[in-house]
């Protein structure tokens, strides 16, 4: 009778065991927490910004790494982050009992600091849908909010874009920022390449430098601010071209159709 209850009891021990390693059910451990929130909405600001984070559940830690031009600093978010410069700030949410967060990463520039300019041309013009208020908006200092209908945009579809322009004083130590939009789901794609010159006569330009952005694989929406740095000498005028994603990737449900590219801003620092 003995024999008979211990192997009873070794077969439930045995199930148990199986059940436990084999369970449908998630462990707490394995389930990863949402994104921190920020109440940030314009990358673009004057003398200074705040930060505010937040997150819904109790007891969460708010891990930042907060990136400026001076220094690199990281920390955990206790009070509203007030900036006053050009920054990059990434968070996770981090808990004992779950799985981090993604990153969250927020991107913002100070534009009353940026350098003054003014728009020569702009080849080709911009799509007529995407084309109000013109080249202005390449240098109004105002950022386009993230709706494809919204003021602001100049679109170009399929086609690759040249912008000369004039700067208010000759500058030798500089960034070039290109702000663009990304949002794929509306055929909205970051430029392939980025080439910028400078000359101090408006003829002989030389390279000064330039991105490549080969990566056109499922991305968020997201605003992109490709930088180039320069240390020409006496630059007066810069010339920008562009590459735009000619079409779009196999994976995309528009597939062969032309991509679009979106610009709204430049700023010189």
């Amino acid at each position: 009778m003995f024999f008979l209850c211990w192997i009873i009891g070794l077969c439930f021990a045995c199930q148990s065991k199986r059940a436990t390693e084999s369970s449908p059910f998630l462990q707490a451990e394995e389930v990863a927490l949402s994104n921190p929130m920020a109440s940030f909405s314009n990358p673009f600001f004057q003398q200074k910004t705040s930060i505010p984070l937040s997150f819904a559940l109790k007891d969460v830690d708010l891990a930042y790494m907060l990136r400026t031009k001076e220094k690199t600093q990281t920390g955990i978010y206790e009070s509203p982050l007030v900036l006053e410069e050009d920054f990059v700030l990434k968070v996770v949410a981090q808990h004992t009992d779950y799985k981090n967060s993604d990153t969250l990463k927020i991107e913002g520039l100070r534009v009353d600091n940026k350098k003054s300019f003014q728009i020569l041309q702009i080849l080709p013009a911009a799509d007529k849908k995407y084309s109000e208020g013109g080249k202005d908006n390449l240098q109004d200092r105002k950022k386009a909010s993230a709706y494809v209908s919204a003021k602001g945009w100049l679109g170009f579809n399929g086609q690759n874009v040249q912008v000369d322009l004039k700067l208010d004083q000759a500058l030798s130590d500089f960034t070039c920022i290109l702000s663009c939009f990304v949002n794929q789901n509306a055929w909205i794609f970051a430029p392939e390449s980025i080439l910028v010159l400078g000359s101090a006569d408006g003829e002989n330009f030389v390279e000064l430098g330039a991105i490549e952005h080969n990566d056109h694989s499922r991305q968020p929406m997201q605003f992109y601010f490709p930088k180039i740095h320069s240390h020409l000498k006496n630059c007066k005028y810069l010339r920008f071209q562009i590459q735009a994603l000619r079409q779009l990737p196999e994976w995309h449900a528009g597939a062969g159709n032309t991509a679009w590219l979106f610009l709204d801003e430049i700023l010189i620092e």
